[in-house]
């Protein structure tokens, strides 16, 4: 995904709703949006309500939104016991995959930013450790 001519700027969210725009004005952001089960329609809605259904696979490509488990739970802190695993994939630059929707996403560079809703601010402490370890830092 990334050229030796460009930098690419990876952006993990746990929030709405600016990560469109983002993707939309910049050609070198990856968004990557970890939400509930319940919370992937919406997020699709808003892709769709952003391009106004005018969008290119190659900018698709850069918004990754999926969950790293199935529940039929109405509860969106059930998406962070998952959080670190997922984190840690994301840092070592894996591919990552919904295991609710079977889409697959191929591997880009670890997350130059991550951004937490101030609810789950207390997972901050399980994910600091997994950044420092990862980058060298």
């Amino acid at each position: 995904m990334s050229t030796p001519t460009k930098k690419i700027t990876h952006i993990l969210f746990s929030a709405f709703p600016g990560w469109v725009r983002l993707v939309k004005e910049n050609e070198n952001v990856v968004v990557t949006l970890l939400l509930a089960p319940k919370l992937l329609k919406k997020a699709q809605y808003e892709i769709s309500a952003e391009f106004n259904g005018e969008i290119s696979d190659a900018t698709r490509k850069r918004i990754r939104v999926f969950s790293s488990f199935q529940s039929d739970s109405d509860d969106p802190f059930v998406v962070f016991p998952s959080l670190p695993a997922v984190y840690q994939s994301l840092l070592q630059g894996k591919p990552v995959s919904c295991p609710l929707t079977g889409a697959k996403f191929e591997a880009v560079p670890a997350p130059s930013v991550l951004i937490l809703d101030m609810s789950f601010i207390s997972r901050l402490s399980e994910v600091h450790p997994l950044t420092h370890s990862t980058s060298g830092a």
